[in-house]
């Protein structure tokens, strides 16, 4: 038994497995976890996330943590959003008392280390988020359209919504998700903001438009990896009415959805 802290290095392991999902089309991703023991100091644990996918060069490399900064433009476009995510990775790494490197090679692949400090206490106790449907605001089920381009986030954003009693309709991408909409209606829409193709601001666009004729109006929250001041106008100047930064905070997600669920509650209702 191990203590460290869950959530954080949930989000990191999160972030980097669903990046080598994303960036790998042939082979495999592999998660190698291993203790660092060293004499007279204290117990690390070391978790390596290896692919064999598009790789970095050594200029990629230098600047893939910097905050601000993405990949190449041209697999930008074909991938969707690339690089914000592992300045947050390498944010909560630190804050655990930890260290993040990469080595890759073009065309060979990537390996992401993560190495934190973790205790061994006579007693451990793991801490488990509880997650509460009462923390949505309803006791209703749900009928939720998610987007989200990354294999690995869309099964957890997937299953945590499922957990809560909700039905979930995952789809790829901005088309996908404009062709589920027109299909059935849903009671609230959780958009990736940058996907291939059709991006989240370009279809969340389109239903706006649309819902002028209907008048009706879809709750849409943004996921983005852009968490920085000044994004939730932004956003809302593109017709989204929440966001939830990514790598996706549970208790961050439950509280936005509950706060949308509460706006459109009639006056005199909880």
């Amino acid at each position: 038994m191990l203590r460290g802290v869950p959530l954080r290095l949930k989000q990191v392991l999160h972030n980097l497995v669903g990046n080598a999902v994303k960036f790998t089309d042939q082979g495999e991703v592999v998660l190698n976890i291993m203790p660092v023991s060293l004499a007279n100091q204290p117990l690390k644990v070391s978790f390596r996330v290896t692919d064999t996918g598009i790789g970095m060069d050594e200029e990629t490399m230098t600047r893939i943590f910097a905050p601000f900064t993405q990949a190449d433009e041209t697999i930008s476009r074909k991938y969707g959003g690339t690089g914000l995510g592992l300045t947050i990775c390498r944010r909560l790494t630190e804050l655990m008392g930890g260290t993040i490197e990469v080595t890759s090679r073009p065309g060979e692949g990537s390996c992401f280390s993560v190495t934190v400090p973790m205790k061994t206490p006579a007693a451990a106790v793991v801490p488990q988020i509880q997650v509460a449907r009462s923390h949505t605001g309803s006791e209703a089920t749900l009928r939720v359209l998610l987007a989200e381009d990354q294999p690995v986030g869309r099964l957890y954003a997937t299953r945590l919504l499922e957990r809560l009693g909700h039905r979930v309709t995952p789809v790829e991408d901005g088309r996908q998700a404009l062709e589920a909409w027109e299909q059935e209606p849903y009671d609230l829409i959780l958009m990736d903001v940058q996907m291939p193709g059709m991006d989240g601001i370009a279809a969340t666009a389109v239903i706006r438009m649309r819902e002028r004729e209907t008048r009706c109006h879809t709750p849409i929250i943004a996921l983005t990896a852009h968490a920085l001041t000044g994004d939730r106008g932004k956003l809302m100047e593109h017709g989204f009415d929440g966001y939830v930064p990514k790598p996706i905070d549970v208790e961050g997600l439950l509280s936005e959805i509950g706060r949308l669920l509460a706006s459109q509650q009639p006056d005199g209702q909880a």
